[in-house]
């Protein structure tokens, strides 16, 4: 197993979870994702996408914390204290069709898509979720739905 392997187990040990981020390219957007959430509390890995590093790691440690204190997070929950302000964001699922795609790590972790991941989904600086008819078309495709 390389260094990076190794990091990630150690954190998995040391905190319940590893975070990786990739970055924005060409036109595709930045996503960030754990890896351990299953294991360390029997509950899915997270992701974010269509924000950078500085924003999805925080976002993802913070829904890992209250998932962790037992908070009510599932698929169509709201959740606050995510990104500040008065911002909620809503828990989606993701249909394992996108594991290869956003989730390479988690698919090493668990020797396949044998895990279950959510999508942490976040409101435009107007409050507009992807799927409501006021977002924009760049909005939805700088935060694509991975339930399908």
């Amino acid at each position: 197993m390389d260094q990076s392997g190794q990091r990630a187990l150690a954190n998995i040990a040391t905190y319940g979870l590893h975070i990786l981020n990739v970055m924005e390219e060409d036109e595709l957007p930045p996503f960030s994702y754990s890896i351990g959430i299953e294991k360390s509390l029997g509950l899915p890995e997270l992701i974010v996408v269509g924000l950078g590093a500085d924003v999805a790691q925080p976002v993802i440690n913070e829904c890992y914390r209250q998932m962790k204190q037992g908070a009510a997070i599932a698929p169509g929950a709201r959740v606050a204290d995510l990104l500040g302000g008065d911002f909620e964001c809503v828990i989606g699922e993701v249909d394992p069709r996108h594991y290869e795609e956003y989730m390479g790590w988690a698919l090493w972790l668990h020797k396949g898509p044998h895990f279950r991941a959510w999508q942490i989904i976040f409101p435009s600086t107007a409050g507009v979720f992807p799927w409501e008819p006021q977002a924009s078309d760049g909005f939805r495709s700088w935060q694509p739905l991975l339930n399908a």
